[in-house]
């Protein structure tokens, strides 16, 4: 994960009136939980020999169904259509699947057009690769690639993102300017912190929760992910989430979490 410095000129034109609106109260975004499909929120680290890559496919109908990984967070100098080539394999590696459609949106031209969109549509799951957030923001928020996106959970889709790929899917990323950039906003009142026992970001995000009031903190760690579905999350994998709000809560694999009430769902006996 890498802290945004800055923001494309089109983001911060659009950006003003929304981002107050965000800073005064969080609780008055829309509830946008998904209802029929799925968020998959992965904290970074290694995905090859977990059990998350083949949670998504399952989510996604299994492994003959349409999967399209977003690379756009990758850095790289130059793009060609090499570059996307060796992600279709490497990615199909990974997921266990015979193939996988790469998209990478050169800039917000291209995540607006008619082409890019329609790719997206035909998805059963969309994955998010990490690396930097910033090309996320810049790239896609504001774009018709975020209702496509949208379009995917709301035919059950499922939606899935490692460490910036994760962050991207929730309402808020975290600048050090305390700028709230708004991210695609599919986890409402949420911002994710990847690495976050690995890389001791607790001080950090409790900052970041104290500058805006009503949101809340899910840290998760490397190789364990949240599956979000309706208004529960479920932990999988082999380390902690960690839900900060009015209080803390760490939960572990196996475990689900209430959205909207703020709790651990309690298990049911014999069960």
């Amino acid at each position: 994960m890498r802290v945004i410095k800055t923001v494309a000129l089109a983001v911060l034109l659009f950006a003003p009136a929304c981002l107050a609106a965000q800073t005064a109260s969080y609780s008055s975004a829309p509830n946008s939980l998904p209802s029929r499909g799925w968020l998959l929120l992965e904290g970074g680290g290694r995905l090859s020999g977990t059990e998350i890559p083949s949670r998504f496919v399952a989510l996604a109908g299994g492994p003959s169904r349409h999967i399209v990984v977003i690379s756009t967070a990758i850095s790289d100098t130059e793009y060609a259509p090499s570059r996307v080539a060796r992600c279709e394999i490497r990615s199909a590696e990974i997921f266990v699947v015979p193939h996988v459609t790469c998209l990478e949106a050169r800039d917000r031209a291209e995540a607006n057009s008619p082409t890019f969109v329609a790719a997206v549509r035909k998805a059963d799951g969309v994955w998010f690769y990490g690396g930097d957030e910033e090309r996320y923001v810049d790239r896609y928020v504001g774009t018709a690639a975020v209702q496509a996106f949208r379009d995917v959970l709301d035919r059950g889709g499922v939606l899935g993102g490692t460490s910036a790929g994760a962050m991207i899917l929730a309402t808020y990323i975290p600048a050090r300017d305390s700028l709230a950039v708004s991210a695609f906003e599919f986890l409402p009142h949420a911002t994710i912190a990847p690495h976050y026992t690995q890389r001791h970001y607790e001080a950090e995000l409790r900052r970041d929760l104290e500058r805006h009031p009503g949101l809340r903190g899910i840290g998760i760690d490397e190789a364990t992910a949240i599956v979000v579905h309706g208004h529960e999350f479920e932990v999988i994998g082999g380390g902690t989430v960690t839900v900060v709000d009015h209080h803390v809560t760490v939960l572990t694999r196996g475990q689900r979490f209430d959205l909207q009430r703020g709790t651990i769902v309690a298990r049911h006996s014999g069960t």
